[in-house]
């Protein structure tokens, strides 16, 4: 005999009813685990994938009507987010409405505020299932938050997936504590635990939680909560980016009292790796503080982040967060930063070789001199040296010598060591290779007092590619393998590119072809991989005219 035992509360229930047989098997199904059915076998159900969630709803609505709009049929798939129930209610308000076409389904599953309650039909509904799984939480351990409140406020966080220290910081409970109740709602399904102390909802969970702590929480405790963890997540960010880059401009913040623990960071690999780790709830973070309307985190947290996304060349995600930064600045009426952020979209727009830099740069200078700003003034000023650059390199001299006068008056020796090497840049690419080498060694020199081992590599790059332009091969060779050696151990993968394809053409005039040709092959999937497709496209074409020379 099969026996099934359906939607088991706990195990209490199952028991009594387990036959005492081996000729008899019991298939159980529960909404949370069971553990203490001892030598039972744990099938874990998913969410259907894309093609059996596609199936059924053919199946439920009618095929040839999900076949006739793909492009909603996949919307109205995305809404429901694979979770069976969902996808049957789905299909079946569609079934029996004739007037309907599934472009007007998708149309009413679209916004997420009301997508549980078009999630009903007849006795079938998302919401009232979650609920019965939601109602059967058990009360708070002692001294520890309650699950069902932990839910809710979970369900303030519109990232991709929360870390245990960051639940933490949203739920103003020590980690210990906060475990706990996040493990209860993992084994009620009601959270997904994805790899050890990282959790998620399945989306409509999400949606779910969301709802609960609109009408269940008080709007003062949920901006607290948001803010909470929005301040966690700038500490920490703040912290990495000094690890990252020790001698750039800080963020100023204000101190944190417990249960606020932010992470620190004992080398640059753990500082990278948590970043790398949290990248798009560094996005979602920023997104979050923008819609809750703290204009101050909005900002702060790209500003932080800004290292990181240029250390990684995140090119999209360094642009999408400074401009929601820069909104939230001239909303809040902050103009020191509002400069602040108009000078990181320049960096960001510089770096991709985009002329839309120079805009931003001249901006943010004449933003910081009107309000008597002397750091950001330098910065913004050696910022435009360096814009110049694209294709202005005479102009980009002399806006050097003014920023490294500007430099020196604010006492930024870093800053002063950036302006050198773009005054050196400049002097190179105007043939003046003589006083190229002497700007660059400069910087060089600053960079290794100050311990910056990221400009330390730019400017060895820069002295290599001029002692080229001299025609010392051997001591281009040398500065570039130095340079790469930096990039490398730092984790810049740009920078890396960039001194590969110096590296590679150095070589070739050293009449070493096969190693140019590999040098140059590792910079173009290096460029290719960050999306770089034009410099990519300079470095194929330097393999095919040294392809041509060789014919």
């Amino acid at each position: 005999m099969l026996i099934l035992l359906d939607d088991a509360r706990d195990a209490a229930q199952v028991q009594p009813l387990l036959p005492g047989s081996a000729s008899c098997s019991v298939l159980v199904t529960a909404r949370g685990t069971l553990p203490e059915l001892v030598g039972s076998k744990v099938i874990d159900l998913d969410v259907l994938p894309r093609g059996e969630a596609r199936a059924l709803f053919g199946v439920v609505a009618g095929e040839e009507r999900a076949a006739a709009e793909p492009d909603a049929t996949e919307a109205v798939l995305k809404a429901c987010a694979g979770l069976p129930l969902a996808i049957r209610i789905a299909g079946a308000r569609l079934a029996t409405r004739s007037s309907w076409n599934v472009r007007t389904l998708s149309g009413r599953l679209a916004d997420e505020r009301y997508r549980l309650d078009e999630l009903r039909v007849g006795n079938l509904a998302v919401r009232a299932s979650f609920e019965v799984s939601f109602a059967s939480l058990p009360a708070a351990a002692r001294g520890g938050p309650d699950p069902a409140r932990a839910f809710r406020l979970l369900g303030l966080w519109t990232g991709p997936s929360i870390s245990l220290p960051a639940a933490s910081a949203l739920l103003g409970e020590a980690e210990d504590a906060v475990a706990g109740a996040v493990d209860v709602l993992a084994d009620a399904h009601l959270l997904e635990a994805p790899e050890p102390d990282r959790y998620r909802f399945h989306d409509l969970l999400r949606v779910y939680a969301a709802d609960r702590a609109r009408t269940q929480e008080t709007e003062q405790d949920r901006t607290a909560a948001t803010a909470r963890l929005l301040t966690w997540y700038l500490h920490t960010a703040e912290a990495a980016a000094r690890v990252i880059s020790p001698q750039r401009r800080q963020v100023l913040l204000d101190p944190v009292r417990p249960p606020l623990r932010p992470v620190e960071f004992g080398d640059l690999d753990a500082a990278l790796a948590w970043c790398e780790d949290e990248r798009p709830q560094l996005m979602a973070a920023t997104r979050l503080a923008a819609a809750s309307g703290l204009d101050e985190l909005a900002w702060k947290l790209p500003a932080a982040a800004m290292v990181f996304y240029h250390r990684r060349s995140h090119w999209a995600d360094w642009v999408a967060t400074h401009e929601i930064g820069l909104a939230s600045a001239r909303a809040a009426g902050d103009r020191l930063a509002e400069a602040w952020m108009l000078n990181n979209l320049g960096m960001a727009y510089g770096v991709q070789l985009m002329e839309e830099s120079l805009s931003y740069f001249e901006r943010a200078l004449a933003l910081n001199r009107e309000l008597g700003n002397g750091p950001g003034e330098a910065q913004a000023a050696t910022n435009l040296a360096n814009a110049y650059q694209l294709g202005n390199y005479r102009e980009a001299r002399a806006a050097a010598l003014r920023s490294i006068e500007i430099e020196r008056r604010a006492g930024d020796r870093f800053g002063e060591a950036i302006a050198l090497g773009i005054l050196g840049g400049a002097c190179r690419e105007l043939g003046e290779f003589g006083e190229a080498i002497n700007f660059l060694q400069q910087a060089l020199d600053l960079c290794r007092e100050l311990g910056e081992r990221y400009v330390e590599a730019v400017s060895l790059t820069d002295l290599g590619e001029a002692y080229l332009g001299l025609g010392q091969v051997g001591e281009a060779i040398g500065r570039l393998e130095a340079s790469l050696v930096i990039r490398e151990s730092i984790g810049d993968r740009h920078g890396q590119a960039v001194t590969l394809q110096g590296l590679g053409q150095a070589y070739w005039r050293a009449g070493n072809e096969a190693k140019a040709r590999e040098l140059l092959g590792k910079a173009i999937v290096l460029y290719d991989d960050l999306g770089d497709h034009a410099p990519a496209g300079d470095v194929r074409a330097v393999l095919a005219a040294m392809t041509e020379a060789a014919s």
